[in-house]
């Protein structure tokens, strides 16, 4: 569903293509499939091979793979259905690159590939059903009507016109723009993910009996190694969850004043400059969905490794979106490059002097007030050491290694930054509707931004941001709001409103 109405479809819309092919996959009369990775190419959008010459004779395009590096991957291996794909390609007019570009063309009918497709099925990816393969073009004819042109043109004379995106990095923006809507998605589908998981593994945990000689016959979620690691999941599948509702509905402000909220200039994943809000957001909920799911998993015991479960299937889709709609790690790097050099969101605020030494860790606003100091010390060394990089004169390659550390630092606080201000958001909005669930609500977001600064303690101490009392303090606290938390553990499961049949565990 992704892959066609978030992709597909939406591409088709957005770049103008003939209303037959949008009729086409509209009433799934065909399946899409979005053909712009090339694995043999590490995957890159920016280097680009496959080809897409124009026929000025025929009127006409020709769409070719040049060699097997430039074999693009799909979702198009399943015979018997029709699969309309939505090739991104290097248009080539009058023999000069124009960059790149999105094609409609169809790959499959119910008979297996079309002329000049050669479709190579690739070894399934375990528990992530996707009929996933490798596909060829050798000089397939593309009409006119199937270029999806995004505002340009090509005129009579062959003479091509840009529509107002003249150089490469802009096209592939533009052709890769329409896919914007893949990213709320797959936050909001992360993010429902990690709240089956724990509603799960927290059932599980509260009817499940322990034997043990010490404690008899209590249930699982009474034990502190139960309800530690379960009650956190639960904590950060709330956090995620705020943060992926926010960037669905497109409402949130930006903590950091961002200046344009829907690019972080030219990136180094593309996708990060369709959108970097958005991108950004993705990473981090599909990071939390694995913490929740690894947690779940771990005090499932054996049962746990059940895939009837579900719980090995919601860690392995926070796997798979590490790759898909943008490489996390390199939208974490592009987040802290934008940040460092002022093209993206504006650097973080200085916090206010003073304070935090004397701060309760258990006190919301003194988090707060943590999570921006971390940020601008990181915004601080990230912008100090690329200057040190500068005035050496590092060769790129260097200057990016060098990079590094500091830039995972700087996009690691900013995104803590960025779901401790969503859940604050919600408290804060929860207050006036429901005292009672602003307090839980409280609790919940207090305990994740804690366990986020215990993890996180390491480079808090020598940057002299937390004290070693405080980061002695912050196992009991976290203790404190489990204990407080855990009797209205099914309240805030049923506040999800999962339909049973959905959740379809045996264990729940």
């Amino acid at each position: 569903m992704l892959v066609h109405y978030c992709l597909a479809l939406a591409t088709v819309v957005g770049q103008g293509a003939d209303s037959e092919r949008i009729q086409e996959l509209d009433e799934l009369d065909a399946f899409g499939s979005f053909l712009i990775t090339e694995p043999r190419r590490g995957g890159s959008h920016i280097a680009t091979r496959t080809q897409a010459r124009y026929d000025a004779e025929r009127d006409e395009f020709v769409l070719h793979t040049p060699s097997p590096v430039a074999a693009k991957m799909a979702n198009a291996a399943l015979p018997g259905l029709p699969k309309l794909g939505v090739v991104c390609a290097r248009l080539e007019v009058a023999g000069r690159d124009r960059g790149v570009f999105a094609f409609a063309v169809p790959l499959r009918d119910e008979r297996g590939p079309r002329p000049g497709v050669r479709i190579s099925e690739l070894p399934g990816m375990p528990l992530l059903a996707a009929d996933s393969c490798l596909v060829n073009f050798d000089h397939v004819r593309v009409p006119r009507r199937d270029w999806l042109a995004g505002g340009a043109s090509i005129d009579a004379d062959g003479g091509f016109h840009g529509g107002g995106a003249d150089d490469a990095d802009t096209r592939l923006v533009r052709t890769m723009a329409s896919g914007s809507f893949c990213w709320p998605a797959q936050s909001v589908s992360l993010a429902a993910a990690a709240r089956g998981c724990v509603t799960i593994a927290l059932r599980y945990a509260s009817r499940r009996t322990t034997m043990g000689r010490r404690t008899p016959r209590l249930p699982a979620i009474a034990h502190r190694n139960q309800h530690r690691p379960l009650i956190g999941a639960l904590a950060e599948a709330y956090a995620i969850t705020f943060l992926a509702n926010e960037s669905a509905r497109g409402d949130a402000p930006d903590p950091r004043g961002a200046t344009d909220r829907r690019s972080t200039g030219s990136a180094a994943t593309p996708w990060a400059s369709v959108n970097g809000s958005s991108v950004l957001t993705k990473a981090l909920v599909a990071r939390g969905l694995e913490n929740v799911a690894e947690r779940c998993r771990r005090s499932h015991g054996a049962m746990g490794l059940m895939t009837a479960n579900r719980i090995l299937d919601y860690q392995f889709l926070g796997h798979a979106f590490h790759a898909a709609g943008g490489d996390n790690q390199l939208i974490l790097l592009d987040t802290a490059r934008a940040l460092a050099s002022g093209s993206g969101p504006r650097r973080p605020p200085a916090p206010v002097e003073g304070g935090l030494e004397q701060g309760s860790v258990l006190d919301l606003d003194f988090l707060r007030a943590l999570a921006e100091a971390r940020e601008h010390r990181a915004y601080q060394q990230a912008v100090e050491h690329a200057e040190r990089s500068a005035r050496r004169g590092d060769p790129p390659e260097q200057a990016w290694n060098g990079r590094y550390d500091t830039s995972l630092e700087l996009a690691d606080a900013h995104g803590a930054a960025l779901i401790l201000a969503a859940g604050i958001r919600a408290v804060d909005k929860a207050e006036t509707a429901d005292p009672y669930a602003a307090r839980l609500l409280r609790d919940l977001c207090t305990l994740h931004a804690l366990e986020t600064v215990h993890a996180a303690a390491g480079w808090l101490l020598p940057n002299k941001l937390l004290t070693s009392s405080q980061a002695l303090e912050i196992p009991e606290a976290m203790n404190v709001l489990c204990e407080r938390l855990l009797p209205s553990v099914p309240l805030l499961l049923d506040a999800f409103d999962i339909p049973e049949t959905l959740l379809g565990a045996i264990v729940g």
